[in-house]
């Protein structure tokens, strides 16, 4: 850090976070997401429904914002609602961001995590893509698996109420 500038050198990458999050904030405050859900909930009836349209909604706010967390963050809250409604466990949504969320992130150019890795590396996101297997198949694996029902686990409400009591 010290021979390659300290943090004059990551300044570009403080400020890719500080305006992904300042965005994200405004989403979040705005209610946008919640909003563009409203339109398509009632077609989200099956797990595997529910899971593309959550790792879409992942990949799509990690591409056009850039930052991870957000990606988590935004999708997670929006929709925990309609995975509860189908009995889904939780696990299954946070499985979902995460695989559309925080492995896509290194495939994108401009998000934080791209920059970093370019950066270090000295190597274009676009030339370590193809040999990036993990990061896009994890993706395709989820999307694949909410369609089959394999590895989805689904809560019994009778269960859940009784544990309630």
């Amino acid at each position: 850090m010290i021979s390659r500038g300290g943090m004059q050198s990551m300044f570009f990458t403080q400020t890719i976070v500080i305006l992904a999050l300042s965005l994200g904030g405004l989403l979040s405050a705005l209610g946008i997401l919640p909003a563009l859900l409203l339109g398509i909930k009632d077609m989200l009836t099956t797990s595997g429904r529910a899971i593309f349209a959550a790792s879409m909604a992942a990949l799509s706010i990690n591409v056009l914002i850039g930052e991870q967390y957000l990606s988590i963050l935004l999708s997670g809250t929006a929709f925990r609602p309609t995975f509860e409604r189908l009995n889904l466990h939780p696990k299954n949504l946070s499985r979902t961001i995460e695989d559309a969320g925080t492995v896509i992130n290194p495939l994108v150019p401009w998000s934080v995590c791209g920059v970093f890795i370019s950066q270090a590396l000295g190597v274009p996101v676009l030339e370590y893509l193809p040999y990036a297997f993990f990061c896009y198949l994890s993706l395709l694996l989820t999307i694949l698996f909410g369609f089959t029902g394999f590895t989805i686990t689904k809560i019994d409400p009778i269960k859940q109420q009784v544990n309630a009591l």
